[in-house]
């Protein structure tokens, strides 16, 4: 592959944002997105989350809901303001009332840990895209469904 290819190939990556604490988590979910050709960037805190979002735009943002300065659900919203791009809430927080919650403010998916690695990162394709509007976020949702019922980490 020439230069001029592996940049093409570089700058079609599509862009996810992680925003999670758990650092095993992070590590795993690193290696098999880029593994997979993803851009990946991680925020630790919804503080960071916030300066990667003012900084660039993303195909797909992955939130965890409990962290050490706030919450996912509260990014969630904030996105939700300005951009339609699809979100999926990564979170051992399993209770009805969550995942309710999550869904109907606008996340895309909710997926409770434990789940497999592989079929995350293979599941995720359909979504990364580019930016959605209500109706292609609902056309992502079955791949979703199918990921996290072949899921376990």
């Amino acid at each position: 592959m020439d230069n001029m290819s592996r940049t093409n190939d570089m700058n079609s990556m599509s862009r996810i944002m992680l925003l999670e604490d758990d650092l095993s988590l992070v590590n795993g979910l690193s290696f098999a997105f880029r593994k997979q050709g993803y851009a990946l960037e991680i925020a630790r805190t919804v503080a960071d989350a916030e300066k990667l979002w003012r900084k660039g735009s993303f195909d797909l943002l992955v939130l965890d809901v409990s962290l050490p300065d706030g919450s996912g659900f509260e990014f969630c919203q904030e996105v939700r303001k300005t951009s339609s791009v699809p979100i999926i809430f990564l979170t051992a927080s399993d209770e009805e009332t969550s995942i309710i919650m999550g869904l109907d403010i606008g996340g895309d998916d909710y997926i409770t840990k434990p789940f497999k690695l592989g079929g995350w990162s293979r599941a995720s394709t359909p979504c990364c895209g580019g930016r959605r509007t209500s109706a292609s976020r609902r056309r992502c949702k079955p791949s979703f469904a199918a990921m996290a019922s072949k899921c376990s980490f």
